[in-house]
């Protein structure tokens, strides 16, 4: 576990990390989070679509719309 994330914010990281790599997957969860003015840690079920919006962006500049579609599937799966 990440210092300070919490178990949804682990869960996203786990999500995201086999396309991004570890490292990256982080950074987008905080800059995701942060541009909804919430730490990681704070993060829970409830912020799942603003927090899925906000990483689309980035997950498509960083690995495209297919991958990124499918990492937000992935996401909103993980949480039903």
């Amino acid at each position: 576990m990440s210092d300070g994330e919490g178990p949804y914010a682990e869960r996203i990281i786990a999500t995201l990390s086999p396309a991004l790599g570890p490292h990256t997957a982080t950074r987008a969860l905080h800059l995701a989070a942060q541009k909804l003015g919430r730490e990681p840690a704070s993060l829970d079920a409830s912020h799942a679509p603003e927090l899925r919006a906000r990483l689309e962006p980035m997950l498509k500049t960083l690995v495209g719309r297919a991958v990124a579609r499918e990492l937000l599937d992935a996401l909103a799966d993980s949480e039903a």
